[in-house]
């Protein structure tokens, strides 16, 4: 008779769980992973990673075992107790759900940042991205956790350069020294990884030609706008080691990671080529607000192929 009906809204725009909820389930959520990089098994991996970091965690467990075959794979991790130094929560009710974790792994001095996805309500969180965060850097400030940072798609404009462009002009900028159109901050990693390329090449010269490409994979792009209007972009980016020996001039004797992930492969009589994932967290600043900066990178191989 009144016309009340039952509110079936939703605050769609603000987060779903509170800052203690998020600290719960990410210190969850991290444990699982310790638990599952102490296992090193695909079965465990499952449990604890999604998306890229679960592409990324078998193969590095299969070079683990080779480089690293003392140490303990007992499942030790169990009881670890997980304390996040900071939480970012996302905004929105809908699923999938994330949650931003900076965490230090046990045994670690490197913090890290993980990202946490949980797909329905029915799934917990894993983890779907991770990456080391570069020395003496932090995530850029974002909105205060009642709130959310908003996650944006990766063609969002209004930045220094859109997600999708940044990571391409990185990857040029790893491969060639030069980027394509977006400025970015000097970093040790790019010259690192330049002067790694360079020392490869040169390894093998008297036998093989070496070429390195670096390719952003098309999927995974995770982008979160920042306190001043900027975004926290989380991408992966392939390289891509090729060894090509010419004819009569002899072998590669592979390194043992690289036999590990070739099925046992002794030599290289032929060609030769290493996938590995470059995890990057960039920080895109507000169009005309300076250069883009890392602020977090990580290397993993996860195939060699080859005869």
């Amino acid at each position: 008779m009144l016309g009340i009906k039952p509110n079936t809204s939703v605050l769609s725009g603000h987060p779903a769980i509170t800052a203690n909820q998020a600290t719960a389930v990410a210190g969850r959520a991290l444990a699982q992973a310790e638990r599952a990089d102490s296992l090193r098994t695909q079965e465990a991996a499952k449990t604890a990673y999604t998306g890229l970091a679960l592409k990324t965690a078998p193969p590095r467990y299969v070079v683990e075992k080779v480089l690293d075959p003392g140490k303990n794979s007992s499942g030790g991790a169990l009881a670890s107790v997980v304390q996040p130094s900071r939480i970012v929560i996302t905004a929105g009710r809908a699923f999938p759900r994330t949650v931003i974790a900076v965490w230090t792994p046990q045994g670690s001095t490197t913090q890290q940042v993980a990202v946490l996805d949980s797909p329905d309500v029915r799934s917990p969180f894993r983890v779907s991205a991770r990456a080391d965060m570069l020395p003496g850097v932090g995530l850029p400030a974002t909105a205060p956790n009642t709130r959310g940072a908003s996650m944006l798609p990766a063609d969002v404009e209004g930045l220094a350069a859109t997600p999708t462009r940044a990571v391409a002009d990185f990857a040029k900028l790893l491969q060639t020294g030069t980027s394509a159109s977006t400025k970015f901050a000097p970093s040790k990693v790019v010259s690192d990884v330049r002067s790694k390329a360079a020392a490869q090449a040169k390894g093998v010269k008297a036998v093989a030609v070496f070429n390195q490409s670096h390719v952003p994979e098309k999927e995974g792009v995770r982008v979160f706008r920042t306190a001043d209007g900027g975004a926290i972009v989380v991408a992966a980016i392939d390289r891509l080691d090729r060894f090509t020996v010419r004819k009569g001039a002899g072998v590669i004797n592979p390194p043992a990671a690289y036999r590990a992930l070739g099925g046992g492969m002794k030599k290289i009589t032929k060609s030769a080529t290493v996938q590995t994932v470059q995890m990057v967290v960039l920080s895109v600043p507000p169009q005309g607000k300076g250069p883009v900066r890392l602020i977090g990178f990580t290397e993993d191989p996860v195939a060699v192929t080859g005869s």
